[in-house]
């Protein structure tokens, strides 16, 4: 088995500012649970209940994934890093890379917009 390149940690242990959309899975939190292992919780946000996970890099950056129950993309998963980043398309690249998620499943990442 590949050694993982992501921990997860619990989503009461986030930091401020994890917010931006980095890309999004054409994958439900079920899914990817399948491929990856990772464990999805219910939460609520300012918009509405979702599921989502916490996750860091090796190196200890977060990064989350979260999937809204209603609309406006349900049974898809966002890839979400800091709004307060320098990178945000090096960090895109840095936590898709770490999940190892078959890049087929990325409708769409800041790193495909110029």
């Amino acid at each position: 088995m590949t050694e993982r390149k992501f921990r997860q940690i619990h989503l009461g242990d986030m930091e401020l500012g994890l917010a931006q959309e980095l890309a999004l899975y054409g994958l439900s939190p079920a899914k990817i649970t399948a491929l990856t292992g990772i464990t999805f919780e219910v939460t609520q946000d300012d918009f509405d209940y979702c599921k989502g996970a916490l996750l860091t890099t090796i190196d200890g950056q977060q990064f989350a994934l979260r999937s809204y129950y209603r609309g406006p993309k349900p049974g898809l998963t966002e890839l979400i890093g800091s709004r307060l980043s320098k990178d945000p398309k090096g960090d895109a690249r840095k936590f898709i890379d770490a999940l190892g998620i078959p890049l087929e499943h990325v409708i769409i990442s800041i790193t495909d917009v110029t």
